[in-house]
């Protein structure tokens, strides 16, 4: 009897740890196959926890996307987008609460996380400070990006002088980014503010600025 209660239990060992094995497999794989997430049981969720936040980030229960986004923070809290996840929840939840000090940590963490620098953007537009955000769209301009996106915030962010006076500043310093910004600018941008951009452009910094923030005519 002995001899089969071991044999049991052994066999039950081995099928907790093929379905552990199964379940980390699961969740390194989710990296590259979103779907899977929800098959990873939740004990073993790490990789797969930011597509269960993001997820549930798109629901209309707010309370269940930032629980679930804090389970993220508290199992994989390196990555920069984690953190601009829970900072994006925590600002629509409160405009002027926590939120303000998670977008400012993950931005530190990387500037090449995209919903931090869409966060601060937004964050500086509103504001009136133009020229941090015309830095961090060109951070944007920078990434791989969602066309979308960049149709949506750039004329937004350009139609101020100021903004317009950074990023010609970032030009001048740093030609090697002009192409890229040529290239995508003359499909988003109004031609006047292209040229606009590139007279400042071409005097450097010491272009003058344009009475008022409406775009040149």
């Amino acid at each position: 009897m002995r001899t089969g209660l071991a044999s049991a239990l052994w066999h039950f060992a081995l099928a907790i740890i093929a379905l552990v094995a199964i379940g980390a497999q699961l969740d390194r794989q989710s990296r590259y196959q979103p779907e899977l997430s929800r098959w990873v049981p939740g004990p073993l969720r790490a990789f797969s926890q930011y597509h269960i936040a993001l997820e549930a980030s798109q629901l209309q229960d707010r309370q269940v996307a930032l629980s679930e986004a804090r389970r993220l923070i508290a199992r994989r809290p390196v990555p920069a987008e984690h953190l601009a996840l829970l900072a994006a929840l925590q600002l629509q939840d409160n405009p002027q609460g926590r939120g303000l000090v998670t977008i400012q940590q993950a931005a530190k963490r990387g500037w090449r996380e995209p919903l931090s620098q869409q966060a601060r953007l937004r964050l500086a537009l509103a504001a009136g400070d133009y020229r941090e955000a015309a830095l961090r769209l060109a951070a944007i301009w920078a990434l791989p990006h969602d066309d979308e996106t960049l149709e949506e915030l750039a004329p937004r962010v350009l139609q101020h002088a100021e903004a317009r006076q950074a990023l010609a500043g970032l030009l001048a310093d740093r030609p090697k980014w002009e192409g890229a910004y040529l290239r995508r600018g003359k499909e988003i941008l109004p031609p006047e503010i292209m040229a606009d951009i590139a007279a400042r452009t071409r005097r450097g910094t010491l272009a003058p600025e344009i009475n008022g923030s409406a775009a040149p005519r």
